[in-house]
């Protein structure tokens, strides 16, 4: 999938799917966390050190959300938002110019507030906390070659 920007996407348990970039009334701005933290643990060997052990850190991730910017009401999103959250994990999807990328991950928090009056719409923020780094599926399919002779015993 091509696109000139990035765009956020939740997938939940059972497949659902949610883009939080798709349409003015339901977007993610402002994301931070989106880098990952390892601790290394090194033994010294003579004059150098070598690598004993790395561990990936649990980060979150921050989106704040902008909800119902056109005429969608923003409670009709956050009711879509809390159906697809309803079954946990989640996958968040990264989608950039160069690839699609996953992280496995549970939400730590969502904020909840009242429509502002004034432009009819809700500024929410969603915590993610990420239970691994940042990966892409790969599917490769392999064409099975026929038997030829010359290539080992055959049983039959």
């Amino acid at each position: 999938m091509t696109t000139t920007f990035r765009r956020f996407l939740i997938e939940n348990s059972v497949g659902e799917v949610l883009d939080l970039s798709a349409s003015p009334d339901l977007f993610a701005f402002n994301p931070e966390g989106l880098g990952i933290s390892i601790d290394n643990d090194f033994v010294s060997s003579g004059g150098s050190f070598l690598i004993n052990k790395r561990e990936i850190n649990p980060n979150e991730i921050t989106l704040n959300l902008l909800m119902g910017a056109r005429e969608v009401n923003p409670y009709v999103i956050y009711s879509d938002l809390i159906r697809i959250l309803s079954s946990p994990p989640y996958n968040l999807i990264y989608i950039t110019p160069v690839g699609e990328w996953r992280r496995s991950c549970v939400v730590n928090e969502l904020s909840k507030s009242e429509i502002n009056p004034e432009f009819s719409v809700m500024m929410e923020q969603i915590i993610f906390k990420c239970s691994t780094p940042w990966y892409n599926d790969i599917h490769n399919e392999y064409p099975i070659q026929p038997q030829q002779g010359g290539d080992g015993k055959i049983y039959s």
